[in-house]
């Protein structure tokens, strides 16, 4: 089932379902308004799915502190600091006589106050790394996981933690264990019984869903504060979506080219996107044009914000790859950003 006839032995399924993760979240970005709905039914797999990802094309083959923290930076770190408009901001709060608020505002940046995301994948990745690197044993590495995502669902249900992106760090090893077992387990599960994966994974989630909407109107899951209305319906719709992209996606043939361009830059497109909105409603403003707050009007914007970025981030890796951290870092090993927005993964 492995598909390695693109460049890097990327494979097309990881990369698309990269792409419908990013789509996800720059669409939840664009119709905030009376999209209760769409959060019941996204949320359980919009964020879990990129570290589920995380999982899956995690590789063992160097497991050193040095180089992984190296791939860290340059593919992470990097990105996260050149493409985000807070240093703008800053060089403003300098300008404009607020020199106090300067310090706050980077404090607020690396803590995740924005572009949460950022740190928290960050530090996952570093959590995930510390468990494959020092705990021996495939049963205690599961466990230990299993542990960590107990310790942030507690902190975060407590707000023992001020800076939540640690909450948020832990409880994404449950997510980056299902992505683990589902590689583990992917021979298993595409044979013999694994043909009722796929309809009994529709029907539990379905199951959920509707539950969820008669039993906790207006609630919604948000991985980003630990709020799961639910814990059990929460896990159930959690584990059995992650399952159906999983197996859906692998099951697809051929994904066409400019959805595995999405997939391969995730990252950039998550830290441009919403640039390239504000650019696009200054211009509409001088042009004296206003969107309807309708699905037409934002699909337009959800239309101009996915390909602008994507061309944007197509050309900073055509022409500055070293901006991505790509060629820089080192031979392949363990490798971070793997099945984050933009990491260098898609391999296995």
């Amino acid at each position: 089932m492995k598909r390695e006839g693109r460049p890097g032995g990327r494979l097309e399924w990881i990369d698309a379902l990269r792409a419908l993760a990013v789509a996800l979240v720059v669409w939840g970005h664009i119709q905030t308004k009376g999209n209760t709905l769409y959060f019941v039914l996204t949320s359980p797999v919009k964020i879990p799915l990129f570290f589920a990802i995380t999982g899956y094309v995690f590789n063992t083959r160097d497991l050193q502190w040095g180089s992984f923290l190296k791939k860290v930076f340059f593919r992470l770190v990097i990105p996260w600091i050149l493409f985000t408009m807070i240093w703008f901001k800053a060089g403003r709060l300098l300008v404009t006589g607020r020199p106090e608020a300067f310090l706050p505002t980077i404090c607020d940046f690396f803590m995740g106050k924005t572009y949460w995301y950022m740190p928290c994948c960050i530090l996952a990745e570093c959590i995930y790394f510390a468990i494959r690197k020092h705990i021996p044993g495939r049963g205690a590495q599961i466990a230990a996981s299993l542990a960590l995502t107990a310790a942030g669902l507690v902190t975060g249900c407590l707000k023992l933690v001020p800076w939540a992106v640690v909450n948020v760090a832990l409880t994404a090893q449950a997510f980056i264990l299902i992505g683990r077992i589902y590689r583990e387990r992917r021979d298993a599960l595409r044979e013999g019984t694994g043909r009722w994966i796929l309809p009994a994974g529709l029907a539990v989630y379905a199951a959920g869903i509707a539950l969820s909407l008669l039993l906790f109107p207006g609630e919604t899951m948000d991985v980003h504060l630990s709020r799961y209305y639910n814990l059990p319906l929460c896990a159930a719709l959690i584990v059995s979506g992650l399952l159906i992209l999983f197996f859906a996606a692998e099951s697809v043939g051929h994904f066409p080219r400019w959805i595995c361009c999405i997939g391969e830059n995730t990252l950039l497109i998550y830290l441009l996107h919403r640039h390239v909105l504000t650019a696009l409603h200054y211009g509409l403003k001088l042009l004296h044009v206003t969107l309807p707050e309708n699905l037409a009007g934002y699909g337009i914007e959800f239309v101009f914000a996915m390909a602008a970025s994507t061309v944007c981030a197509w050309l900073i890796g055509r022409w500055c790859p070293a901006l991505l951290g790509r060629g820089t870092a080192g031979k392949p090993g363990g490798t971070p950003g793997r099945g984050i927005p933009g990491g260098k993964g898609g391999k296995a």
